[in-house]
């Protein structure tokens, strides 16, 4: 009956061993489990790049989109584009039609693999979509005006940007980082959620968005009017390239086709009883749309009730493409019954846009301007002290070149109307 158990000296001891062992061995483990992470996505590199080498081999002259259509067939897409290792991000190179390997660590991208690449100058694009995020500094609030501005300096802030809009945007949290003057509400019948308020995202300095998406709707339909603008600081003219929106902001099956199709591929998605400008900004190098999308462009996909305003604005080297209403500046502009303000488009300053492709799957709803619009009670107007500046445009409508395409401004009907606006001496149109 002389049972002996342990003293409190001897468990703490024992305690303090296990303690010390596990100090000692979890960093082992954590160190091997990263190297199996690494050496996984090195070889998801070496298997994206021996399909695309084959690829290039056969077609030859490829773009983000072969490169992604290229990995699926070859079994790889989702979350193969996604790194294991934290930090991590698989690029493809567009100069050498490549997939490498990068890791982001203090404010830069350093390849890791292949080791034999240099990309200096070369055009990096996400295929996850993802790119780093790195804080940017806190919004001001102008209580007087009731506006919010947002300084962005790179990328990876207007990535967390993005990220925070979106949470706001979807009532996940009601103010975040200072943006006391912002709110959200419900937008559009099919439920999609937009930032309201008074906003301006004012850059500081070029924008290499990396292969990443923005898509953010702006307004709502409660009566109460909203403004997002889109500015270079101090009179600048910075570029943001590298955006790759490759899908809309919705799907719906609420059209007269109705089939499941996605709406508003463009920088910013849906509007709707908003003053939106964009000044003194370069859109270059980006990717809008699919051929899925209804309502496709740079600047606004789909826009109902709203006044945009373009000034200094140039867009280089972009495509859009989409189902039906494609444009450079709105895919579809809309004019609901009874609005309280008419939609209407403004050009101020000097306008250019170059070596721009649209294609479209619809034979005839395609323009540079807008290539769709709807009007309900009301005509749309268009003013402009200069008209854009327009050259090297590629438009294709249902598979065929379109022969008018430096001119071919608007579509002035819905769906099966064909009439082409081609003369900008008139500004209103309806």
């Amino acid at each position: 009956n002389n049972k002996k158990g342990f003293t409190i000296v001897e468990l703490v001891i024992v305690i303090a061993v296990i303690a010390i062992l596990a100090a000692v061995l979890i960093p082992t483990f954590a160190g091997v489990i990263k190297k199996a992470q690494e050496s996984a996505d090195i070889q998801a590199v070496r298997q994206m790049n021996t399909a695309l080498a084959v690829e290039d081999a056969y077609k030859g002259g490829l773009t983000i989109n072969d490169a992604v259509a290229t990995l699926t067939e070859a079994g790889l897409n989702g979350e193969d584009y996604i790194a294991l290792v934290s930090g991590r991000y698989f690029f493809y190179d567009a100069t050498e039609n490549r997939i490498v390997y990068a890791e982001y660590k203090n404010g830069t991208y350093t390849v890791l693999f292949p080791e034999d690449i240099d990309t200096t100058g070369h055009q990096l694009l996400s295929l996850s979509g993802d790119v780093a995020k790195e804080d940017y500094a806190a919004p001001t609030y102008d209580s007087a005006t009731a506006t919010t501005t947002v300084k962005i300096a790179n990328g990876e802030q207007l990535a967390q940007l993005v990220s925070d809009l979106k949470d706001l945007e979807s009532g996940e949290v009601s103010s975040i980082k200072g943006f006391d003057g912002l709110t959200r509400a419900m937008a559009h019948s099919s439920g999609i959620y937009s930032v309201y308020g008074d906003i301006v995202i004012e850059l500081t300095s070029d924008i290499d968005f990396k292969g990443a998406s923005f898509n953010l709707n702006v307004g709502e339909d409660n009566g109460e009017r909203t403004s997002f603008t889109l500015k270079s600081s101090e009179g600048n003219n910075f570029t943001i390239s590298g955006i790759v929106n490759q899908s809309g902001f919705a799907v719906s099956n609420a059209n007269a086709e109705a089939v499941d199709s996605e709406y508003g591929g463009a920088f910013l998605g849906y509007c709707q009883n908003a003053d939106i400008k964009f000044e003194n900004v370069t859109f270059k190098d980006c990717s809008f749309g699919n051929e899925k999308v209804k309502g496709s462009a740079v600047f606004v996909g789909q826009s109902t009730d709203s006044s945009i305003t373009f000034s200094g604005t140039k867009v280089e080297n972009c495509s859009v493409s989409g189902l039906k209403g494609v444009g450079v500046y709105v895919g579809h502009a809309i004019n609901e019954a009874n609005c309280a303000a008419p939609q209407t488009i403004t050009f101020t300053g000097t306008n250019t846009v170059s070596k721009v492709t649209l294609e479209s799957t619809d034979a005839t709803l395609i323009g540079i301007m807008n290539g769709r619009r709807t009007v309900n009670t009301q005509s749309i107007t268009f003013n402009y002290a200069t008209a854009p500046t327009v050259s090297d445009i590629t438009m294709t409508a249902a598979g065929k070149a379109v022969a008018d395409a430096n001119t071919r401004w608007i579509i002035t009907g819905s769906n099966s109307t064909t009439d082409v606006i081609s003369d900008l001496s008139s500004g209103t149109f309806g």
